[in-house]
């Protein structure tokens, strides 16, 4: 979801977080049944005004249509600042690969006063999905030199040398002692 919402740290799952829905509506788009979202920021500690519709023309809001054929993909955002005045505005295009919605064009304008409308347009091509990738792929490997805190196995080395022993823990280059004592396992009675 972080590739879309740009206005809307963390995508919608963090929605309630940083904003009031204020309004949710059917709606049509493009001949496709939608979700209309009209979300109000937050001011932070703020607790849920009466009425948190009427801070949209003061704080600006975002409105974003969701196609729930889609699993609820966006395909349009809009954000405006105070006083109604559209500043941004994405457009999505999706196509389908099997059963998964993937984008295949993003379209972003800007509205300025002084600069009129700057529009950018991702094009997305040679999507594959599903494809099968090597295990390998996902491993990560420290360079050699780098200095390890492995937090779960509770021990500290640096990587192309084996473990420090217990008692050398914090003897190791760069790091506290401090760090190294509350990393060392209890030693055996």
């Amino acid at each position: 979801m972080g590739l879309w919402l740009r206005h809307v740290p963390g995508g919608l799952a963090n929605v309630h977080e940083n904003y009031w829905v204020v309004g949710v509506s059917d709606v049509a788009l493009d001949q496709r049944k939608c979700k209309l979202l009209r979300l109000v920021k937050k001011v932070p500690g703020e607790s849920r005004p009466s009425n948190p519709e009427s801070l949209a023309d003061e704080r600006g809001h975002i409105r974003i249509w969701l196609a729930p054929e889609m699993g609820f993909l966006p395909l349009r955002e809009e954000t405006y600042f105070s006083k109604n005045r559209l500043w941004a505005k994405i457009e999505y295009v999706y196509q389908k690969h099997g059963e998964v919605w993937v984008p295949k064009t993003m379209k972003l304008a800007k509205v300025g006063r002084r600069l009129g409308e700057q529009t950018t347009q991702l094009v997305l091509s040679d999507i594959r999905v599903n494809r099968e990738i090597d295990d390998d792929v996902f491993r990560f490997r420290f360079p050699p030199g780098t200095l390890v805190n492995d937090n779960v196995a509770g021990i500290v080395y640096r990587v192309g040398e084996e473990p420090a022993g217990q008692e050398d823990l914090g003897l190791q280059e760069g790091l506290p002692a401090k760090v190294a004592e509350e990393a060392r396992p209890p030693l055996d009675e």
